[in-house]
């Protein structure tokens, strides 16, 4: 504890020789308690030896007093020398009394710096007069930086204040938009409420996402969702930017390839689209005209695609197509000459309109005289047996009362009957026999392929014991295969 008290720091001196040290110019300044306490042990020392002997004290005491009233340039300090006396002869004797030892005591204090009042100590629990506040245990008035709340001050940290900080140097909160950056709070701070700059309003550092359209971006929804108007690269949605707009596209690969599963029109390929998706059409006009090269299929036009080719095709009627229909399977309308008989429509087709030749010009058939005389179309039929008894030299056939009677030329062994011949497109099978003990029978049949022609066999058959002429050249079955015209 310090010998002067705790208020002595407030206390004015006097100096050994019992001479006063003296006030400073203005009664509230007074020495500050580190140099009291520095100065403790020669002030006690100075006082203990102006006390020594009553009447020395009082001499002495007396002396001061007078001295002070009179000094010569008029300042008076009776005040501070009685109240320096009373502390010297209020002091401890040197047999432990109070008395001579000139220590100052807390009573000496309390007229000189009352507490609560500006530069005294702080009263009970840190009050102070008015509107002084209490800093460091010492009433004064209140200032930025004190330390203290007071005044219009939104905030006081004291030595703290930092334009960097919480509290700034000027005791107003750091906030967004004063042009100071709060460390480890904001990442920018220009001071202005301009929200389009590279510091927003928010003082983030500008980037896409914040909410805020900068330069360079096309737009800022401040979300990451890529199906709205404004994708999270902050570009405004766009058919091939990769995303599907909703409820706008259906599909986006993010390519301009129009012949995969998404062209450039951001909805699925399908045949009308124009674009031919490979693997899938074979052509696309993006139109719905079946008459063209590229019907609604989307496949190359062709016959039996149930679709009339214009300028190609007369008729196409897909699978029903058949050359006895009314569309051939060349999808031409069927027709009287084209060489197919239509079925319920026509009698006979024989690729020609000619009359005459067993179908008429309306493919009706027509019938025709088959009489007259057929050359063989090739070598003769010839043949000899039993010693010449048998001897057919055969060049023609000649047709007599509608082919009921056919006669072989030059050589005609038997005349051959039948039931007619009909042409362009009738059979005919005719025979006649010579008995005997080796009876001979001679057959011609065939067909007519048209009105003038015809094709079959000639044939010879041997029957009966006398055939094999005593074993000397017998005669044998023949047939010949021929074709006759007329």
């Amino acid at each position: 504890m310090s010998l002067l008290g705790p208020r002595a720091r407030y206390l004015p001196l006097r100096a050994a020789s019992g001479g006063a040290i003296g006030y400073p110019t203005h009664m509230s300044s007074y020495l500050c308690l580190k140099s009291l306490v520095r100065l403790a042990p020669t002030l006690a020392l100075a006082l203990a030896l102006s006390g020594c002997g009553d009447d020395a004290v009082g001499a002495s005491t007396s002396d001061d007093s007078d001295a002070t009233e009179s000094d010569s340039e008029g300042e008076t300090e009776t005040g501070a020398t009685e109240g320096m006396t009373e502390a010297t002869s209020a002091g401890p004797t040197s047999n432990g009394s109070d008395g001579g030892t000139g220590m100052m005591t807390d009573s000496t204090t309390e007229g000189l710096c009352p507490e609560g009042s500006d530069g005294c100590p702080c009263a009970a629990d840190d009050q102070c007069d008015g509107d002084l506040v209490c800093a460091d245990d010492v009433c004064v008035t209140p200032s930025c930086g004190d330390g203290v709340l007071s005044g219009d001050e939104e905030c006081d940290e004291g030595d703290s204040n930092d334009n960097a900080g919480a509290c700034k140097a000027d005791c107003t909160n750091n906030v967004c938009g004063d042009g100071f950056v709060h460390a480890g709070v904001e990442l920018c701070d220009d001071g202005n409420d301009d929200d389009d700059d590279a510091c927003p309003n928010n003082c983030a550092l500008v980037s896409c996402g914040d909410g805020v359209v900068q330069d360079g971006e096309e737009c800022d929804d401040g979300n990451d969702d890529d199906t709205d108007d404004c994708v999270s690269t902050c570009v405004a949605a766009s058919c091939g930017d990769g995303f599907v707009h909703a409820g706008v596209e259906l599909c986006d690969d993010g390519n301009s390839d129009d012949d995969d599963a998404c062209p450039t029109t951001c909805a699925p390929a399908s045949c009308g689209d124009g674009f031919v998706q490979e693997g899938v059409e074979e052509c696309d006009d993006a139109n719905d005209d079946d008459a063209d090269e590229c019907p609604t299929t989307c496949e190359f036009a062709s016959c039996g695609d149930g679709f009339i080719h214009a300028g190609v095709e007369e008729c196409d009627d897909a699978d029903d197509n058949a050359d006895t229909a009314a569309c051939t399977t060349q999808c031409l309308d069927a027709a009287c000459g084209d060489g197919f008989v239509q079925e319920g429509v026509e009698e006979c087709d024989d690729g020609n309109i000619e009359p005459d030749d067993g179908c008429d010009a309306s493919c009706e058939e027509e019938l025709c005289d088959p009489n007259g005389v057929y050359q063989i179309q090739g070598p003769p039929i010839v043949y000899t047996c039993c010693l010449g008894s048998v001897d057919l030299s055969i060049t023609a056939f000649e047709f007599l009362a509608g082919g009921l009677v056919i006669n072989s030329l030059s050589t005609n062994p038997a005349p051959m009957t039948g039931e007619g011949a009909t042409c362009p497109d009738g059979t005919f099978s005719n025979s006649g026999a010579l008995q005997g003990g080796c009876t001979e029978t001679y057959s011609v049949s065939g067909t007519f392929t048209d009105a003038d022609t015809w094709s079959g066999t000639y044939s010879a058959t041997f029957t009966g014991q006398q055939c094999n002429c005593f074993d000397i050249e017998p005669c044998v079955d023949q047939v010949f295969n021929i074709t006759a015209q007329r």
